[in-house]
């Protein structure tokens, strides 16, 4: 099996994430790349201030950006908070529409020109009926139960730390520190309190108390806007107790190219519970962040991304919609379960009877290049050829699949503006992945894993997961979009070994849970000289997209 892309940590022999990207600048700076777009940018009257090395924050009048493409048109847009933002309208990539064929040739991104603020939250809050021999909800100790994982450690390890990224902007979330002090002391949890990583500008919302946590209308109720970042932390720290970052950003994908390249070399465990549809970004700008993320892992970290909740359409009536970054080849896209034992784990649906959300899956439209994602081509294979749950014809089967794992992700306890409820998501099984794998890190003195997908894929073929072979993503109409038509739902059905609905399974228990992973991982942890068996490429990482130009548009 090709271990494509999977590192360790080593800062002798890999040398830190800044250092892996400045080596990257260095082949564009020898190709006359900034120097040229600052030229470019300046004979058209525009200010350039650069904010990474390679990135440029761009402002100046419509016109004169306009001036930049053929076939582009601007127009003004009211946002969800009221505001108006100016974006640019045209047919197909705008990137194969520069007028100049060098700055075609050497900018790979363009952030906040023809995007929109997309990124949606995860998490579901929705009202079940259970029966009264089901338990009510997911909590810690029924995550340690399901899956085998050890007691959490009275005090972080300091050797490293695990990091969850939210935003902030339109929809404004927020955690509230005053709920994870009470969810912590409620299931005898150590106190974990993130640090807290704004962008540059930024002020974060009141995180001392539950301001903002409860409805503006009616006080005894909760506020969707902290359901995510309470469920994100609260069961982060549930399950590993590991110094802990909260990272956060405005709104869109710019946001997250910067906090890419600005990302704390301490942490080596990245959650990340957003999504947007792989249709709502030029292409050419979601391989470029794609390829951001292959530095991240390259360095060490390993990244979980939620799937999606609305199954394989994303919500779209009778449409495969891919949902990126899960579709990137280079994170680990986490699927979600109904269940309380790790025996008796189905693909979490929408349409069974107490069904809440729909984990999502699928084949990327964008992302082709089977080298990226070989560990997965076995697997696939198999699936394809024995048990498609869609038309092939209408979904990308070539393209990378997901998700490539699961957890449980329905009726988690949590603690949010001061109440107890129940949500549900795989915004719930990211974070728990996530944790469990921040306790390996530790195990392995700190030293971080990449991307771990060859080793999931590995451990599919040593039977290391329990085989979730029951339930489908085929979304509710009920759920997804009310006005769908019945027989539009599309999506796929759970199989024995990988499928799109939940990967190559969850930890489950029987052939060994959490212990099992932990060996897995372990080894092919470094050796205590600096050496490696994880399968290091020696090829030198280089931007396939040579230089990045945000472009700001004021008018």
């Amino acid at each position: 099996m090709d271990d494509y892309n999977h590192y360790h940590r080593n800062d002798v022999e890999f040398g830190e994430l800044g250092a892996i990207r400045e080596s990257a600048l260095a082949k564009i700076r020898n190709l006359g790349c900034p120097e040229y777009v600052e030229s470019v940018l300046l004979s058209k009257q525009l200010n350039a201030t650069s904010t990474h090395a390679g990135y440029y924050m761009v402002s100046g009048r419509v016109d004169n950006i306009k001036s930049l493409f053929n076939a582009v048109e601007f127009h003004e847009y009211e946002t969800g908070n009221n505001q108006v933002t100016t974006r640019a309208t045209c047919d197909g990539d705008i990137h194969g529409l520069w007028k100049d064929a060098r700055m075609q040739a050497c900018v790979g991104f363009l952030g906040r020109l023809t995007d929109f603020p997309n990124l949606r939250p995860i998490a579901q809050n929705k009202p079940v009926t259970l029966s009264s021999s089901t338990p009510l909800s997911i909590t810690p100790e029924t995550l340690r139960g399901m899956y085998g994982v050890p007691p959490i450690s009275q005090s972080p390890s300091g050797t490293f730390s695990q990091a969850v990224w939210e935003f902030t902007g339109v929809f404004p979330m927020q955690y509230s520190s005053k709920d994870l002090k009470k969810f912590q002391a409620h299931f005898r949890i150590p106190q974990n309190l993130p640090k807290v990583n704004v962008l540059p500008n930024m002020t974060f919302p009141e995180i001392n108390n539950t301001k903002g946590c409860v409805s503006s209308t009616d006080p005894t109720r909760p506020s969707g806007l902290c359901l995510e970042p309470n469920l994100d932390l609260e069961y982060l720290t549930a399950l590993s107790n590991e110094d802990t970052v909260y990272e956060t950003f405005f709104y869109d994908f710019t946001d997250i190219v910067h906090r890419i390249v600005g990302f704390d070399n301490k942490t080596m465990v990245l959650s990340f519970s957003y999504g947007a549809d792989e249709t709502l970004q030029d292409k050419t700008n979601f391989i470029h962040i794609c390829n951001e993320f292959k530095h991240l892992v390259s360095s060490g970290v390993t990244v979980f991304v939620a799937a999606g909740d609305q199954g394989a359409t994303n919500g779209k009536v009778g449409e495969y919609t891919p949902s990126f970054p899960a579709t990137c080849p280079f994170v680990t896209a986490v699927g979600a379960t109904n269940g309380f034992r790790a025996t008796t784990e189905v693909v979490a649906s929408s349409g069974d009877p107490n069904g809440v959300i729909t984990s999502g899956g699928g084949f990327s439209m964008i992302f082709t290049n089977s080298t990226q994602f070989s560990y997965q081509s076995a697997a696939v294979k198999n699936y394809l050829q024995n048990d498609v749950g869609g038309s092939a014809s209408s979904y990308n089967a070539s393209g990378r699949a997901y998700p490539d794992i699961s957890a449980a992700g329905v009726n988690y306890e949590i603690i949010s503006g001061g109440i107890h409820l129940n949500v549900s998501g795989t915004s719930a099984s990211a974070p728990v992945l996530a944790a469990i794998t921040a306790n390996v890190v530790r195990k392995n003195g700190g030293k971080g894993f990449g991307n771990i997908n060859s080793l999931l894929y590995k451990g599919l073929t040593q039977q290391k997961f329990f085989d979730v072979v029951e339930g489908n993503n085929l979304c509710s109409s009920s759920f997804c979009q009310p006005w769908q038509p019945t027989g539009q739902n599309v999506g796929f059905r759970a199989a024995a070994g990988w499928d799109p609905a939940s990967g190559v399974g969850t930890l489950g228990t029987g052939n060994g849970g959490y212990a099992a992973f932990e060996n897995l991982l372990l080894q092919n942890s470094p050796a205590p000289s600096g050496g490696n068996t994880g399968g290091r490429i020696d090829t030198p990482l280089v931007y396939s997209l040579l230089c990045i130009l945000y472009i700001f548009s004021k008018v």
